[in-house]
């Protein structure tokens, strides 16, 4: 279960920049995720709750912004909506195409207290 320590990346993350400004609690961590980033959304914020164990992340929300896949393919020039991170573009087959969206992980903002 890898979401267990993209969780903590995340918590390290928040815990970083929190550390900038000394805050001292984080209320919530907002997330911009890919639907093709292979992440199981449901177990990210299962455990994500679990890892939150600090006083600083104590009653945190994750805040998950699915971001959904699109792509141009670079023959045609084509823009479509991949199913998958491989794949062809609809129009003219090729497998030569630029995922513009859809596998991103970032931490978007921080709710600090």
């Amino acid at each position: 279960m890898h979401e267990l320590s993209i969780a903590m990346s995340i918590l390290q993350i928040a815990r970083e920049e929190a550390d900038k400004i000394a805050a001292e609690k984080v209320s919530e961590i907002e997330v911009d995720i890919g639907q093709l980033a292979g992440i199981e959304i449901e177990s990210l914020q299962f455990v994500f709750t679990s890892a939150c164990q600090s006083a600083m992340f104590n009653k945190c929300q994750l805040k998950l912004n699915v971001i959904p896949p699109s792509a141009k393919c670079n023959d045609c020039g084509s823009s479509f909506i991949p199913g998958a991170l491989y794949g062809e573009c609809p129009r003219c087959k090729s497998w030569n195409f630029t995922l513009l969206s859809g596998n991103e992980l970032k931490v978007k903002s921080l709710l600090i207290d």
